[in-house]
């Protein structure tokens, strides 16, 4: 995440698809262009809240808090998805940290894309967020 001229923006470098969005916050959502495209993740980030709904289909309902495993390391992280029959996109956004793994693709299948936080801080890998 990177703070441009008009405000904070959200910045992927390397692999195969890189981006950069803009990052939006209303009083009770927050989209991140790059990951949710249009529709928004409901805030307070917490287990059970929706997001709105969009062109007719669900919100964004944040699921559950789990640990989850990337290669910079294991993270505290909520649980974010936006499910149809036709697809399904999940997110896991670690507080401090911000998003530490994303998938998509059809329901019940192996994911089409995947992708996961590689490098977190100057050190080595670490569990969580800190210092």
């Amino acid at each position: 995440m990177r703070e441009s001229r008009g405000g904070p923006l959200l910045r992927q470098e390397g692999g195969a698809d890189p981006g950069s969005a803009p990052i939006e916050v209303g009083e009770d959502w927050i989209r991140l262009g790059a990951w949710t495209g249009e529709e928004a993740l409901p805030l307070p980030l917490e287990p059970g809240r929706s997001g709105p709904p969009s062109e007719g289909g669900p919100g964004w309902k944040v699921e559950a808090e789990e640990e989850v495993a990337v290669p910079a390391g294991t993270f505290k992280a909520l649980r974010c998805a936006l499910r149809t029959r036709q697809s399904e996109s999940v997110l896991w956004i670690a507080l401090g940290v911000g998003v530490v793994r994303q998938t998509e693709g059809a329901p019940g299948r192996a994911p089409e894309i995947e992708r996961r936080l590689l490098k977190w801080g100057t050190g080595p890998a670490r569990t969580g967020p800190g210092p």
